[in-house]
């Protein structure tokens, strides 16, 4: 991990209780925790981690999800991490028949 990338203090929003459970998860191997404070959610990364590997796990986290966007604080910056999802397309397929 090169030193460019290696962020501490890392803290990803989350939409719901739920949607952080699941980041936390994908996130296992990095020893993250969620928050919770008030209505706002957050999945705390509290060693050293790759910011790329984390905005990449963040974007399919997204996708799964159909949320627009994030952020992640890292360091001091606000990273916005945007969907691969295009806004108008649904993010769930209730109409798939199988």
């Amino acid at each position: 991990m090169s030193q460019a990338t290696c962020t501490h203090e890392i803290q990803i929003g989350a939409p719901d209780g739920a949607g952080a459970v699941e980041l936390e998860l994908r996130l296992a191997h990095l020893a993250p925790t969620t928050v919770g404070r008030g209505s706002d959610w957050f999945v705390e990364i509290p060693a050293p981690a790759n910011l790329e590997e984390i905005e990449a796990v963040v974007r399919a986290w997204l996708d799964d999800l159909g949320e627009p966007s994030t952020t992640i604080r890292a360091d001091g910056q606000v990273v916005v991490v945007e969907s691969h999802r295009s806004p108008m397309r649904p993010a769930r397929h209730y109409d798939f028949i199988g």
